[in-house]
């Protein structure tokens, strides 16, 4: 009794292996893309968008036992909201700051009464979320 044996040819065996690669490369590609697209919403993109649109002026801002004053120039960004991180003896005190008629360039001095800091972190907040801090200064005294 014969057996015939053979086995598959060099090409059979060459597109077999090139079809399972690039089927494996399609579903790595999906997976990756799918995640990205999760954990990469506009709010993030647009946080590192706007990190050098507010800074503090130096100049315009100080504190002393009583209150601490932060000037803030703003760049070319739409923004409505606005956050403060003051440390003080007493603990860290994060301040929100509603914004209204906003204008490149234009500068704004906020007043923290009862808050004497001598270091102020500034950021801002798109869609309801804070965005990481965009600024940060040691104050002067006034």
């Amino acid at each position: 009794m014969a057996i015939n044996k053979r086995g598959i040819s060099d090409l059979v065996a060459t597109v077999i292996m090139v079809v399972i690669t690039v089927s494996a490369v399609v579903i790595i590609a999906a997976v990756l893309v799918s995640f990205a697209r999760n954990n990469l919403d506009d709010t993030k993109i647009n946080c590192l968008n706007s990190l050098d649109k507010i800074k503090i002026v130096p100049g315009g801002s100080c504190y002393n036992s009583s209150l601490t004053k932060v000037q803030v120039r703003f760049g070319n960004i739409n923004l409505t909201k606005i956050y403060f991180i003051l440390d003080d003896k007493y603990g860290t005190n994060l301040t929100e700051k509603p914004l209204t008629n906003v204008v490149t360039g234009m500068e704004k001095t906020f007043v923290f009464n009862s808050i004497n800091s001598s270091k102020a972190q500034i950021g801002i907040i798109l869609n309801d979320k804070r965005c990481d801090v965009s600024d940060s200064i040691e104050l002067r005294k006034c």
